[in-house]
């Protein structure tokens, strides 16, 4: 019964704190390379920031269902700043497609459609137009799949 009374008070404390979080932020260092990016869940806000005019973030998804998917998304830029939104598409065949969004200027959503077929990967790279970055203001990036 002792270790009981340890044990709850610490399960509630835990459970409060991941209940509790909202949408993520940057860290410094994470994601910032092709190879360490992060896996990105549909219908999901990210909500981050880029450290330095040289910093990009990237996200991938990976479509392992036996169907297309169709994508949607967009990228909103802090107010006043123009940051770049790049997919990169990998085939399962392994071939390998750059596209970039139409890009609308500070402040404003940078959207895009794609199609992914079964064992296709997309990744996303965020970056900064330039020098034109607010370390302390955060990009938005969504992408919904239907």
């Amino acid at each position: 019964m002792f270790k009981l009374k340890k044990i709850v008070p610490a399960l509630v404390v835990t459970a409060s704190l991941l209940l509790s979080s909202q949408s993520a932020f940057a860290v410094s260092g994470l994601a910032d390379t092709r190879s360490e990016a992060l896996n990105v869940y549909p219908n999901t806000d990210y909500t981050w920031t880029l450290d330095t005019a040289a910093d990009e973030d990237w996200f991938y998804w990976t479509n392992s269902t036996s169907s297309t998917q169709y994508l949607s998304g967009s990228l909103l830029s802090p107010a006043g700043k123009n940051y770049n939104l790049q997919l990169v598409l990998v085939t399962a065949g392994g071939w390998e497609y750059v596209l970039n969004t139409n890009d609308n200027g500070p402040g404003q959503h940078d959207g895009f459609n794609s199609t992914l077929q079964p064992g296709d990967k997309i990744y996303f790279k965020i970056r900064p137009s330039g020098f034109d970055y607010d370390k302390s203001n955060p990009y938005k990036f969504n992408f919904k799949v239907s």
